[in-house]
């Protein structure tokens, strides 16, 4: 039996041959390089876009326009040329005797200043004493008025002591005098229930009748005549003397009067600090 002959291999088909791109390419750069052209060419082709300009500013450029196209007016005033001509033809003054007189002052040595010192000084401490002074008598008016005194530098205490409180007047301790000098005449008395009768009769005539010698009460209260010589000098403006007398009182008549004498002390005292600071150099 025969073998069936065998087919014939087709031979190899070889692949078509790849196109190159760069033709392609080539020419779609051209097209757009084409487009990029034209479309400067339509910008540059375009007529300007007009420029807006402020009216106001237009008007002003005209106006500048006229002024600087118009002549120039023609003096109105004289000629000053030949003033200024003989302005400079006139010679610098002569500042030689100036300028010796300034360098004698420079090479004068500097003066002592000790005596400007001293007197510098001496205008400080007047002021200072001056500025006192017046502290010193607007204090005593208020001390006067019985108003607070206020803050005095360097004041004592019985000064310091009015600076924000009120101090008593003197006008205020002649008015309360007279019920002062009562209080202590009735402390001055023993109890009428306590003695014979014959004593307090007595002692009720000798508050209708006071004998006196001079400072000495002979017949009567002696609290009386201590009161008798306060009143007196109360009444002749001497304060000072008055505290001196009611200082004679003992016993309850004392303690009657003891605040009366502690304000009238009070002021006192600062009046005497008021004088000693206005006496300070």
């Amino acid at each position: 039996m025969n073998e069936p002959a065998p087919e014939p291999t087709p031979e190899a088909v070889p692949p078509p041959p790849r196109r190159s791109p760069m033709p392609w390419l080539t020419v779609i750069a051209f097209f757009v390089l084409a487009g990029a052209i034209g479309a400067l060419w339509y910008q540059i082709s375009l007529p300007p876009e007009p420029v807006v300009t402020n009216p106001s500013l237009g008007a002003i450029e005209a106006r500048l326009a006229r002024l600087e196209q118009r002549a120039p007016p023609a003096a109105a005033g004289p000629d000053l040329t030949p003033r200024v001509e003989a302005l400079e033809r006139r010679a610098p003054p002569d500042l030689s005797s100036l300028q010796a007189r300034l360098s004698g002052l420079e090479q004068r040595p500097p003066g002592d200043t000790t005596a400007l010192a001293t007197r510098i000084a001496a205008l400080e401490q007047s002021l200072g004493r001056a500025d006192r002074l017046a502290r010193v008598q607007a204090a005593a008016m208020a001390l006067g008025a019985g108003r607070a005194l206020g803050d005095i530098p360097g004041a004592p205490e019985p000064l310091a002591r009015f600076a924000r409180a009120k101090p008593p007047t003197e006008a205020a301790l002649r008015l309360a005098f007279p019920a002062v000098a009562n209080a202590a005449l009735d402390a001055s008395r023993p109890a009428d229930d306590r003695r014979p009768i014959l004593d307090r009769m007595l002692a009720r005539a000798e508050d209708l009748v006071t004998i006196r010698q001079g400072d000495h009460v002979l017949v009567g209260d002696p609290a009386a005549g201590v009161l008798v010589r306060a009143r007196s000098a109360l009444d002749a403006g001497d304060l000072a003397g008055a505290i001196t007398a009611l200082a004679g009182l003992r016993g309850g008549s004392a303690t009657a009067v003891a605040g009366w004498l502690a304000d009238a002390t009070a002021l006192r005292d600062a009046r005497a600090a008021l004088a000693d600071m206005a006496a300070q150099p």
